[in-house]
């Protein structure tokens, strides 16, 4: 099954220039194209890239302090609305919303929160979560009131959950990629089967390839043959 892992896509080039040495993006600031944010401690980098063979500007989180041609992005903002040039910005709205525009201010993404939130910060936690969280004298004990963990695209990290809530139907899945240089929503998605009893599977188009529950491994020849 190793032609279907999705989990982290591996970039051989990623455009890096200024860093802020900070892991704050403020109310009151903008973060440009030419520099970004850093987790504290360095494990991860946040701001604007292009992958691979690709002209698209993206906001992303990636890992830091690795080779360039190494160079693995878990999460994209704009993933299915790229920016065409370098004019991009990455600021807090007016109503606590984490915005990426371009530079004729058109959106290309946003947090888009069901309430507005009014003066919030963005924060790139050490784990490569990024949260926004109400602005607050006490960063430790602020709640997040939106994070990127919440919203997994191709990367499964550490302390992150990736489940489906039988009650609600609310699922947190994983992506792919439509391929290396495009990061928009691709054709493979795994997450957890909840009844009767949790079992992690993989889709391709929607059609289930491969499920794993009580120490059984069921591949897409069970599902052709109509074995599930």
């Amino acid at each position: 099954m190793g032609r279907f892992r999705l989990l982290l896509f591996t970039l051989s080039f990623v455009s890096l220039r200024f860093c802020l040495g900070v892991d704050v993006l403020s109310f009151s600031t903008e973060l440009k194209d030419s520099e970004t944010l850093v987790s504290s401690p360095s494990t991860f980098r946040f701001g604007f890239f292009s992958p691979v063979n690709s002209k698209g500007r993206y906001a992303g989180v990636w890992f830091n302090n690795v080779p360039v041609q190494k160079q693995a992005v878990v999460w994209v903002a704009n993933k299915d609305s790229p920016i065409n040039d370098s004019s991009g910005v990455i600021l807090i709205s007016k109503d606590g919303d984490l915005v990426v525009k371009d530079g004729r201010g058109l959106v290309h993404w946003s947090t888009n929160l069901s309430r507005p939130a009014g003066a919030a910060n963005a924060r790139l936690l050490s784990t490569g979560n990024l949260v926004l969280q109400k602005v607050s004298d006490n960063k430790d004990k602020t709640p997040s009131i939106w994070e990127s963990f919440e919203h997994p695209q191709n990367a499964f990290l550490p302390t992150m959950t990736i489940s489906t809530d039988a009650r609600t139907g609310k699922r947190l899945i994983l992506r792919s990629w439509k391929s290396l240089s495009d990061p928009s929503t691709g054709r493979y998605t795994a997450g957890v089967i909840p009844l009767p009893f949790p079992e992690l599977a993989l889709w391709k188009d929607g059609l289930m390839l491969w499920r794993r529950g009580r120490g059984t491994v069921r591949d897409s020849s069970d599902y052709r043959k109509g074995t599930q």
